[in-house]
């Protein structure tokens, strides 16, 4: 079954024939977890690095990298067993505008976010696909454990 990522949103699969899918990732950034022991996977669809303090709900923490990855990965420790230190983790995305005006420089300021946080739990991560001006999809099949990146061009 596909489990389609949204933008703020997690997702933990691990029946042998399900996917992790996400679309349209261009200054977003997808981080996958592949865990092969017991065999689960997640996928974040992070849209910016934290939460502005003047936002007080929180309905999808996903959005944020300071809120969502660390639910991620609580969940697949806690929940699914996993050992974050031998998950195959990848990080796809994080493009900048093709006008060449990204001002925000959100696609970089996610990724630094990201980074951050894996190192602070002593993680890195396998491959990453990041930046340029190309939106991605993403998919993670759990049975394989393999990763499979479409590219777009972004509309101008």
């Amino acid at each position: 079954m596909d489990t389609i990522i949204g933008i703020g949103e997690l997702g933990i699969i691990k029946n042998p024939g399900d996917r992790l899918i996400t679309y349209a990732l261009a200054s977003c950034v997808a981080v996958t977890f592949y865990c092969q022991e017991p065999k689960v996977a997640g996928m974040i669809h992070v849209a910016l690095p934290r939460k502005p303090d003047h936002i007080k709900d929180l309905r999808r923490p996903g959005y944020y990298a300071a809120t969502g990855l660390p639910i991620l990965m609580k969940a697949l420790v806690s929940e699914y067993g996993c050992d974050l230190s031998r998950t195959r983790i990848h990080m796809i995305g994080g493009a900048s505008s093709v006008r060449g005006r990204d001002v925000f420089n959100i696609g970089q300021r996610n990724t630094k976010q990201i980074k951050k946080i894996l190192n602070s739990r002593g993680l890195g991560f396998n491959t990453d696909d990041l930046g340029g001006t190309l939106s991605r999809t993403v998919e993670l099949e759990l049975s394989k454990g393999e990763i499979n990146i479409c590219y777009h061009l972004m509309a101008v």
